[in-house]
């Protein structure tokens, strides 16, 4: 089953597919976040690309501004990546909210604390956003222990795909916006974005079970 037409972009199944699992799974790991800072944490429809040379022409974000990034991989059953790009304000806001204790930038990446926080929010969120992709495949779906970093979005983006185990040419991505919303229902900031690289082996098994 061709995922790609002849010039590389994703066919209509593929894209289908990845539209309704960016929809059902990162929204529950934007409620999992909300649920953290007791706050309504909404997402933008997702944005469905293949990935032919600069990703950041395709989505709408800044790559020279310096972000937290937490990254993480589907393994066995399903294979690819998942990259949280988060704004430090809204990361450090997080860390306060589960420590009560302030960090810049360099402590919030080296202080124990901070880093354990750190970890918890994104374990406690791709563990929601697995287990209900899970349910919705009917497969169980294991993802791996997160890595934390603080860089330029480009740089980051960039070593995710370099480490991927997908052809350049050959790559899928699933992009949304996670968005504050105020309790008139208002959105205020952007506090980041979710970049999901399934391979293609796994969008072909996406497609069969939704077939089904």
């Amino acid at each position: 089953m061709a995922v790609f037409d002849k010039n590389g972009d994703l066919k209509q199944d593929a894209r289908d597919v990845l539209y309704e699992l960016g929809n059902v799974g990162v929204g529950t790991a934007a409620m999992a976040i909300g649920s953290i800072r007791e706050m309504e944490i909404r997402i933008d429809p997702p944005n469905v690309i293949a990935v032919k040379s600069d990703i950041f022409a395709e989505i709408d974000y800044d790559p020279e501004q310096v972000v937290v990034s937490v990254s993480t991989r589907m393994s066995d059953t399903l294979d690819g990546s998942i990259l949280f790009l988060l704004s430090r304000e809204f990361v450090r806001n997080t860390v306060y909210k589960m420590t009560e204790e302030c960090f810049d930038d360099e402590e919030l990446m080296k202080n124990e604390d901070s880093v354990s926080a750190l970890r918890e929010m994104i374990n406690y969120t791709t563990a929601g956003y697995a287990k209900v992709i899970g349910s919705y495949l009917e497969l169980p779906v294991y993802i791996s222990s997160a890595s934390v970093g603080l860089s330029k979005a480009r740089n980051i983006v960039q070593d995710v795909i370099a480490n991927a185990s997908i052809k350049a040419d050959k790559m899928a991505c699933v992009n949304t916006k996670f968005t504050i919303v105020d309790e008139d229902g208002n959105k205020t900031d952007e506090v980041g974005q979710v970049l999901i690289f399934p391979d293609a082996k796994s969008i072909e098994k996406f497609i069969e079970i939704m077939r089904d």
